[in-house]
């Protein structure tokens, strides 16, 4: 639909956002370029349609439709694409195939899978290790969190401290941090990685 019929819309709209955000930066709104060369903002009716396009890992932020107006003299798109699923992109035969996905490293006193969260720099001589949480556009607490450590390092940077522990821990730690959601394997912006 045009841009300009925001008023067709549900009250309220999830759009898709790519990446994580400070108190001073903003979310980086999905927006799609149409075979037109215009440029369309996807808007979601509902969690379940957004999840059914982009599955249950992706980011988004709730929107009274009518903040759309403001958001494209901001954004500059032309159309609204209600609850579409974007078509897959073509593979071409000179695009290398998708890396294999690394094994998970498994603690080795319980066979259970680890995870790998950023945390501030600490010693063997400190108690206990301060986890790293990250600020999304939502202003909600977020704790990021890795499926290895290679994972990790291209996430948050070669340099990135970190803690590691097994999967079944994850609620305990979440709890214990303030941390009002979990994020795993999302790469933070350039800015914030060590």
């Amino acid at each position: 639909m045009d841009a300009d019929e925001w008023q067709h819309l549900p009250p309220e709209v999830y759009i898709p956002v790519r990446r994580l955000a400070t108190a001073d930066d903003e979310a980086m709104v999905e927006l799609y370029e149409m075979t037109d060369a215009r440029v369309a903002l996807l808007a979601y009716s509902t969690l379940d349609h957004l999840a059914a396009a982009f599955g249950t890992v992706q980011s988004a932020m709730k929107l009274p439709a009518g903040d759309l107006p403001r958001l494209r003299r901001r954004l500059l798109f032309h159309a609204v694409l209600l609850d579409v699923s974007l078509p897959a992109e073509p593979r071409t035969e000179s695009e290398p195939d998708a890396p294999e996905p690394l094994p998970l490293t498994v603690d080795s006193a319980t066979g259970e899978p680890m995870v790998f969260v950023p945390s501030r720099p600490f010693s063997r001589a400190d108690r206990r290790a301060q986890i790293e949480l990250q600020r999304t556009a939502d202003g909600k607490l977020t704790l990021m969190t890795y499926s290895s450590q290679s994972a990790l390092s291209a996430g948050c940077g070669s340099d990135q401290h970190f803690v590691a522990f097994p999967v079944g821990r994850l609620i305990q730690v979440q709890h214990e941090s303030g941390a009002d959601s979990v994020l795993i394997d999302v790469p933070l912006p350039a800015r914030l990685r060590h």
